[in-house]
């Protein structure tokens, strides 16, 4: 039989308890019962997460990584680590598959499948002509103070995660940013065009830490949290080379 896993609220303990029961044949059933203060900032928290791509769009593709194949991955590791929290994911999808041929109306059905979340967190992988650019970088949409303290947390916990990372959070006119109904970030978790990210990428043991890194960053945000604001410039001094422009990105 399968297990059975429930979530109730019990006021009185000031506590969630989700119980997973697991009967066992002509033995009965065994109960695992696991505790979440209700003072966590995700307990109750509904998420969006959203793993970019999928079906016959398989997003950029680099050395053996696709884009598609790798948010999905990510997705699932992130809706793990807002469990552990108290939280609740709701992925967009759970397999390989695209809501429909249109791209806009794919968007459209993505936001439409997070339902009410309180917030809609959209997984990408990026690429650009120049293989020496890299790093992780989360995007908001620019009218939206939630989106952006949302993104200026992730975009703290990515770098922290990656000293190196010089990128920003910065404000981008998407889709599923613009149209989403909650505060929304789209992150691009490095470079498929990028040997040193492609590596990172590929290893599973970084890809926990990113789901790791994003989950604090939606505590702090639940918490009620302000981030550190940009420093102008600080990023453009940080950049190798003679470039001082941050890349575009490509979906």
């Amino acid at each position: 039989m399968r297990p059975l896993v429930a979530a109730v609220t019990l006021p009185a303990l000031g506590a969630w308890v989700a119980a997973a029961l697991v009967a066992a044949a002509g033995t009965g059933a065994v109960v695992e019962v696991f505790w979440v203060a209700a003072h966590r900032p995700l307990a109750g928290r509904v998420v969006a997460v959203d793993a970019g791509h999928g079906g016959f769009d398989g997003g950029v593709a680099r050395g053996g990584l696709v884009e598609k194949e790798l948010t999905l991955d990510l997705a699932r590791r992130l809706a793990r680590e807002i469990r552990a929290r108290g939280g609740r994911p709701v992925l967009t999808r759970h397999k390989d598959v695209a809501h429909a041929e249109d791209d806009r109306e794919d968007l459209r059905l993505r936001l439409k499948t997070a339902g009410d979340a309180d917030v809609f967190l959209s997984i990408h992988a990026n690429a650009f002509p120049d293989p020496g650019q890299f790093g992780a970088q989360t995007f908001y949409w620019e009218t939206s103070e939630e989106g952006r303290r949302l993104a200026l947390l992730i975009q703290g916990e990515l770098v922290a995660l990656d000293p190196e990372n010089y990128r920003e959070a910065i404000p981008a006119d998407l889709y599923l940013l613009r149209e989403s109904p909650v505060p929304a970030a789209l992150v691009e978790v490095g470079f498929l065009s990028n040997a040193r990210d492609r590596e990172l990428l590929a290893d599973h043991t970084h890809r926990d830490r990113l789901a790791a890194a994003v989950a604090r960053a939606l505590e702090r945000y639940f918490a009620g949290e302000d981030p550190p604001q940009p420093v102008p410039g600080a990023a453009a001094a940080r950049l190798p080379g003679a470039s001082r422009r941050p890349p575009g990105f490509q979906f």
